[in-house]
């Protein structure tokens, strides 16, 4: 399971109390429809909430940049903490977050939450506890980060629903920019936590100024629309593409040497070459440059060496494939 890292929002952006407030007042109107609290809390639990379709099965952040991201708790369980070990990685040590903080697993066919004898506990629904079980609609609080508890069936399609809307870019359907820093983090960690190897493309459309100004503006928003289907077809699953500016487009390939990479970006080359993007009744010519690197050491550099590489697939007449080298590292962006 991959690592998600997590940048905690601020305190005042969630008010636990209240959502629990606000469910305890809906339970209270419909008592009140009997006149009969306890018969007829029962009575609604047992009606109208199957216990297979509400079993607790996954987690939802409601903090952060990945903001409804659904994390599936596999049967093993998972642990959240802020080393990268962790399989939720989440704060840091100043938010008051534990390098191993709390254990979520299921147990006897049901999911329960365990603090990992943190230095500042956690918290669910707004009460301080070191171990509870919990159910869907739950809110668990480590540090500053929250995290929803979801079951399955349409309460986790809604929340992956919601999520898509929040990362993806409208007119590409590619990851938008926005999110891209936690999901390249998260990726990073996961390379360097399993000793695997990771790559990043960075692609540009090559003279796309010319569709804008020869077709108009909504030819080249059609083109990029066309583009974005082409690239999430040429992936593979595991695979991340982000609109990174205008024409650019970043894709992280976990789990690929270069080579591999290379091969990947070639074959996207090549699908691009010879689709016919059409505009209507036009039919509009396109090609791309495509830099390829590896990581090292940092992301920054990782992405620098794919920048300079996408700099000298330009430079070297576009419509190609560069691999990041230590040549390619030293032009000049601005060249």
């Amino acid at each position: 399971m991959a690592d998600f890292s997590v940048t905690p929002a601020s305190e005042d952006n969630h008010d636990i109390g209240n959502e629990t407030q606000s469910i305890q007042s809906e339970m209270a109107f419909v008592a009140s429809e009997s006149g009969d609290y306890e018969d007829q809390k029962t009575a609604f639990v047992e009606e109208e909430i199957p216990s297979v379709e509400l079993r607790p099965s996954a987690l939802v952040l409601a903090s952060g940049p990945l903001l409804g991201k659904k994390i599936d708790v596999p049967p093993g369980g998972l642990v959240i903490g802020r080393a990268t070990t962790c399989d939720i990685t989440v704060g840091s040590r100043k938010d008051g977050v534990s390098r191993e903080h709390a254990r979520v697993y299921f147990e006897d066919n049901g999911l329960f939450l365990k603090d990992l004898e943190s230095t500042n506990g956690l918290r669910v629904n707004n009460v301080s506890l070191r171990f509870s079980p919990l159910r869907p609609g739950d809110l668990i609080q480590i540090g500053r980060t929250l995290l929803k508890v979801v079951a399955g069936g349409q309460d986790a399609r809604y929340h992956e629903t919601m999520y898509n809307k929040a990362v993806r870019d409208p007119l590409t359907g590619l990851f938008n920019r926005q999110n891209l820093q936690a999901m390249l983090t998260g990726e990073v960690k996961a390379a360097v936590k399993g000793r695997r190897p990771l790559c990043l493309m960075m692609c540009d459309i090559d003279h796309f100024k010319r569709v804008n100004d020869q077709f108009g503006h909504q030819a080249g928003d059609e083109v990029l629309r066309q583009m974005g289907r082409l690239v999430r077809s040429g992936l593979r699953e595991a695979d991340r593409a982000f609109r990174y500016g205008g024409e650019e487009v970043l894709v992280l390939l976990p789990n690929t040497d270069i080579d591999s990479a290379m091969a990947i970006a070639e074959r996207l080359r090549k699908m691009t070459e010879m689709r016919r993007f059409a505009f209507g009744e036009v039919v509009i010519p396109l090609t791309v440059s495509i830099g390829v690197g590896q990581f090292t050491n940092s992301i920054e550099a990782l992405v620098g060496k794919a920048d300079a590489a996408l700099y000298a697939a330009k430079n070297g007449g576009r419509n190609r494939v560069v691999r990041a080298t230590q040549s390619t590292d030293r032009i000049d962006p601005s060249s």
